[in-house]
């Protein structure tokens, strides 16, 4: 018996390396990092990896940016989290207790420092008329409009959502898929 695709010029190697990726998944977006997660890693990266996960596993990985997974190795960083924000439709940011930042002054917070990522990640994204989706987990709370840059003000008023540990994490997370795809019109 003869190997399938003999006598067509063709390999049986050819053939099953095709059929695999035949059956690979198709990416759920063709767009580039359209979800941009903006986070303190010290306030909230334990959330924020199951929620990367969880749209990762929904939209497909090039959906999503997440600084740590999505910027190569190598690159300037202010470049590609720019570029990012560009490509970007929506933004969570995720806000845990300490959403500000450590106290750097009496009275001021790293979210004051205009070098701040979240604070510049946050103003490109409001000055690009990006919408920004705030994001609570570990019980924080919305911050009161005067504690925030005047740039960044508008956050204080934007509908937020909030996602809790075990055993509603999923809840939350299935929320934000929802509206994302809706956002995005993927269903």
């Amino acid at each position: 018996e003869e190997p399938r695709g003999a006598g067509t010029g063709v390999s049986s190697q050819h053939v099953s390396q095709k059929a695999a990726l035949a059956k690979a998944p198709e990416p759920a977006l063709s767009l580039r990092n359209v979800v941009f997660l903006s986070y303190r890693r010290n306030d909230s990266i334990d959330v924020t990896g199951r929620l990367y996960d969880k749209l990762v596993a929904d939209l497909g990985k090039n959906a999503v940016f997440k600084d740590i997974d999505s910027i190569p190795l190598g690159s300037d960083f202010r470049e590609h989290i720019d570029e990012s924000l560009r490509n970007s439709k929506v933004v969570l940011l995720i806000m845990g207790r300490n959403g500000k930042g450590e106290q750097t002054a009496p009275g001021a917070h790293r979210i004051d420092d205009r070098r701040d990522f979240i604070r510049i990640e946050v103003e490109t994204a409001l000055g690009r008329g990006i919408p920004v989706v705030p994001v609570l987990v570990h019980d924080a709370e919305m911050p009161p409009e005067d504690s925030l840059p005047p740039a960044m003000q508008g956050i204080a008023y934007r509908q937020a959502i909030r996602v809790r540990a075990d055993p509603d994490f999923h809840r939350g997370a299935d929320r934000i898929v929802s509206f994302l795809k809706a956002h995005l019109r993927l269903d």
